[in-house]
């Protein structure tokens, strides 16, 4: 039997729209009504004109309970089977090559960034304007489990080489052995000397941030003190410019300062 033709509400678009009730539930950081679209089993995988997935608008909106329950479909076969996701959903790119761990860089939320790291997202992974997500690292929490991600992959990556020379070595004669494993220590040694830079950059990144802040607050005082000198002039000028128009009205009335006006004679 032929699978059965899917429409365009069957996919999850919703007319004269190029994006689905997830997108929609995602952008609005509304986990109930995305949990009761994916209920239908939508096409998480479809992304609108600028190439958004759900997964996307979710992080760009910093939506937490939304992207832990989009990110949780992973450990679900039958289910990512169903709304047809995969670990490369996970890096799937917009039109400006941006994946969803570049939004939530921007976004500078960290745990949506340890989540989407945990999840497989690559934090290596650069846009079309050659941006990885620390690159747009939108505060120091962001940048530092980033910074974490890319140390832990880089770790790996070179254990995994290391570990490959030491097995080539023990098939080589005893000459090489030696030559190899001096390699692979100084692979640890520049590892090493990059992680230590890596927390430099950092530390300054943290330093950066905290004063930026205090410069920040700085301009909001001095904007303040001006604002309530500003409010003292004019508060002043309008208690002056009151004095003088009643004087001026009094001197009208023929009523000098600080003279009484004159009675009518009881006679006339």
């Amino acid at each position: 039997m032929p699978p059965k033709r899917r429409t365009k509400r069957d996919a999850g678009l919703l007319a004269g729209s190029d994006r689905t009730d997830a997108h929609f539930a995602a952008t609005a950081g509304r986990s109930d009504l995305l949990e009761e679209a994916m209920a239908q089993n939508i096409d998480l995988s479809h992304a609108d004109k600028d190439g958004m997935t759900a997964l996307h608008c979710a992080c760009a909106r910093s939506a937490r309970g939304c992207v832990r329950l989009l990110l949780g479909v992973l450990n679900d076969e039958k289910r990512s089977h169903a709304l047809r996701v995969d670990e490369a959903w996970v890096d799937a790119r917009d039109k400006q090559g941006r994946t969803a761990l570049h939004h939530a860089a921007v976004r500078g939320d960290p745990s949506i960034v340890e989540m989407l790291v945990a999840a497989g997202a690559d934090p290596a992974s650069t846009s079309k304007a050659n941006k990885t997500p620390a690159d747009l690292a939108g505060s120091s929490g962001a940048f530092a489990a980033l910074a974490a991600a890319t140390r832990a992959v880089d770790r790996r990556e070179r254990f995994e080489g290391a570990a490959l020379r030491s097995h080539v070595a023990r098939a080589k004669a005893p000459g090489g052995v030696f030559a190899l494993l001096e390699a692979a220590r100084r692979e640890e040694a520049e590892l090493a000397a990059e992680t230590a830079m890596l927390d430099s950059l950092h530390r300054e990144a943290e330093e950066r941030v905290l004063l930026q802040r205090q410069l920040n607050m700085e301009a909001a005082m001095e904007k303040k003190q001006m604002e309530r000198r500003e409010t003292r002039r004019r508060l002043r000028a309008e208690r002056k410019a009151a004095a003088e128009k009643l004087l001026s009205d009094k001197l009208d009335a023929g009523i000098t300062a600080g003279q009484p006006p004159a009675l009518e004679s009881a006679d006339e």
